[in-house]
């Protein structure tokens, strides 16, 4: 920890991402109740929600698209202030009610996330390049538990900026001042953070790649990620994508839950759904910022292997209808074991993979927790209320085991 807050590009990248998530964050719940004061409030909302999905679907595309950005860091400053533009043309119009505005706004905001998607890309190899191997999973976690505790700060702060002053074009302004502040960071820092422009991307197109070739392409970044996580990789993309469809569901299956069996809890409603919020957020923040603990050398395998224990118990304390204060640490500590998760993964990664294989190497993983994540909601949140509590949990205890199994009979990759 002393080394990195010695460490220039650390500390350039992680205030850059302060702000940057503080905007995002703050401007997203003010965007659902921008939508929210127009007819057809659910079109627009249900819009907004399918926009936020997209980017993380392409990111595998992204990811090749970031190989073609030779300069890292010029790239990540162009790009934010592009961003800033945005949100400044759309503070323009948006004290209008017209449709068109509504619908340029969702528009503007999809293509911003879009760019945000890249800028998380590019980060990867300027970690690589600029922190060394010990160092980077710690760095990582810091940098991703500045997200989680700095989105809650964000949506709140849009709520209460917007129930007090209903100023919907400041929002957007403030917005674009955070993407500014996050550009400024790089421009004052940009020799700590650029990195020197790989050889192995030429400037010229290149010709089109068959599908064999695509096919060939998948089958080296599985073929990489086996080696960097020694994990088959088809399985451990295939377990991901299951444990993250069925955790995905979670939250909409406890607020349904908590719905359900208020009056036997020791809390009202709106403060059982606080505390679950809390107990996410703080486990996600604390395994994300303390690297050096009990688990510091636990293997991915058993990473994801007691997070799936985690969850298939959190199955059946819901459908035994257990200790509400069970549930909260059950999900305390999966949150916990998920927080180390994602910086583990990224670290491994980075220890064996060339730069030129990275950024399409998390974009790849990306889309596949993506892909998975509106299913899992869905199916479960529908389940829950159609088919009734017992069978859907039932169905992601089930699911839940399918992912622990194929880790557990995963062969390991020496």
């Amino acid at each position: 920890m002393h080394t990195l807050i010695k460490n220039r590009t650390f500390l350039t990248l992680s205030t850059s991402n302060f702000f940057q998530t503080l905007g995002i964050s703050f401007f997203n719940i003010i965007l659902l109740m921008f939508a929210k004061s127009f007819d057809n409030a659910q079109l627009w909302v249900a819009l907004i929600s399918i926009s936020a999905v997209i980017p993380g679907v392409l990111s595998a595309v992204l990811g090749n698209v970031v190989n073609r950005f030779n300069y890292k860091a010029k790239s990540i400053i162009i790009l934010t202030i592009i961003q800033a533009v945005m949100y400044l043309y759309m503070a323009v119009y948006m004290d209008h009610k017209y449709t068109w505005v509504i619908m340029m706004v969702i528009g503007v905001n999809l293509l911003s996330d879009i760019f945000g998607v890249l800028i998380g890309l590019l980060r990867y190899p300027i970690i690589q390049a600029h922190i060394e191997g010990d160092n980077r999973r710690q760095a990582l976690g810091i940098m991703q538990s500045i997200a989680f505790f700095m989105q809650p700060i964000g949506q709140a702060a849009g709520v209460a900026y917007i129930g007090a002053t209903g100023d919907y074009r400041m929002g957007s302004l403030i917005n674009a001042a955070t993407f500014l502040i996050s550009a400024l960071i790089f421009v004052f820092n940009y020799k700590q953070v650029e990195i020197n422009p790989t050889t192995s991307v030429s400037d010229q197109p290149e010709p089109a790649q068959t599908s064999k070739e695509k096919a060939i392409s998948l089958k080296k970044v599985l073929a990489l990620l086996t080696d960097a996580t020694k994990i088959p990789g088809i399985s451990l993309l295939a377990s991901l994508m299951i444990f993250n469809g069925i955790s995905a569901g979670i939250d909409g299956v406890l607020n349904l839950y908590v719905l359900d069996h208020s009056d036997s809890f020791y809390f009202s409603f709106g403060v059982s759904i606080f505390l679950i919020t809390i107990a996410s957020i703080a486990g996600q923040i604390v395994g994300s910022f303390w690297v050096n603990d009990f688990m510091k050398n636990y293997t991915m395998k058993k990473l994801l292997l007691i997070s799936a224990v985690l969850l298939i118990l959190l199955f059946v304390v819901l459908a035994l209808q257990m200790n509400f204060l069970l549930i909260l640490l059950l999900l305390f500590a999966m949150s916990y074991i998920i927080g180390k998760v994602n910086p583990k993964v990224a670290s491994d990664i980075m220890e064996k993979v060339d730069e030129k294989y990275l950024s399409p190497m998390m974009g790849t993983i990306s889309t596949v927790m993506t892909l998975a994540t509106p299913v899992g909601s869905v199916a479960l949140v529908a389940g829950y209320a159609g088919i009734g509590p017992t069978i859907t949990l039932t169905i992601g205890i089930g699911f839940a085991a399918v992912s622990f199994l194929i880790l557990l009979f995963a062969k390991k990759i020496d």
